[in-house]
């Protein structure tokens, strides 16, 4: 059994300014071994991860690389200025399912996603995607893309086969979040962009989405870009069928 981790106290702050740790909230963050020679300690914002060097080097060809000298990782503590906390933790733990006896198997399509009370959020995995990609993890790049798909999928399917309104404003926020974190600069996830915009428009109800967009107005590129889908998509029944822009004189 392995043991379950716990938050290293960071210098400068009193104790009784602790608020409840990120790190702690998920099952799948990385845990605490006892020796030190063998540990590195990760650090986004103000948050401590104590993890084994060997699981980073395992999957990663960055760490391989940054814990040799004369790297500044190399002495035992890597931080990292731009990384929220629970996502570098979500990266942890899956580096350690990756480094474990027998690696974890994506995960399959719901065969009644509809009925789910709690579905994947996309951006949990968009972040972890781009973090494997960052620090060159070949094969949790290809886990994690396959989990992103099956999560994208079963949104969409949820949306097709139950046509309530609740599930569908659910699912607005849910693309929308994970369509803004992609980084499109990137071809691998301007990939990912394309295929998570086909899913959403093929499946959300319009009705839901005329009525509840301002709900995302906080995600100006999710909007603008499912905007000119549906744009094209009555341009191409405007060239079918006896529908057309009309002058209005008064």
């Amino acid at each position: 059994m392995v043991s379950q981790p716990r938050k290293r106290q960071r210098t400068g702050q009193a104790v009784g300014d602790d608020k409840p740790s990120l790190l702690l909230s998920d099952n799948r963050t990385a845990w605490l071994v006892s020796s030190e020679d063998q540990t590195i300690e990760l650090i986004a914002k103000d948050e401590s991860l104590m993890v084994h060097k060997a699981v980073l080097t395992n999957s990663s060809e960055y760490f391989q690389s940054a814990f040799k000298k004369p790297f500044a990782e190399s002495k035992g503590t890597v931080t990292f200025s731009d990384i929220e906390p629970k996502y570098l933790a979500l990266f942890v733990g899956v580096a350690y399912q990756h480094a474990a006896l027998v690696p974890a198997t994506a995960p399959t399509q719901s065969e009644a996603p509809q009925t789910k009370l709690n579905h994947a959020c996309i951006k949990d995995f968009v972040e972890v995607y781009k973090l494997c990609d960052r620090f060159i993890c070949h094969d949790m790049t290809r886990y994690i893309d396959k989990c992103l798909d099956v999560a994208m999928l079963d949104g969409h399917r949820a949306m097709f086969l139950d046509t309530g309104d609740p599930l569908h404003k659910q699912m607005m926020r849910n693309f929308a979040d994970g369509y803004e974190a992609l980084e499109l600069v990137h071809t691998e996830q301007a990939r990912i962009a394309t295929r998570l915009l086909t899913l959403f428009c093929g499946a959300i109800k319009y009705s839901t989405w005329a009525e509840s967009m301002d709900e995302i107005v906080d995600r100006p590129r999710f909007v603008a870009e499912v905007t000119k889908r549906f744009a094209t998509k009555l341009s191409e029944l405007s060239r079918t069928r006896k529908f057309s822009r009309r002058e209005i004189r008064h």
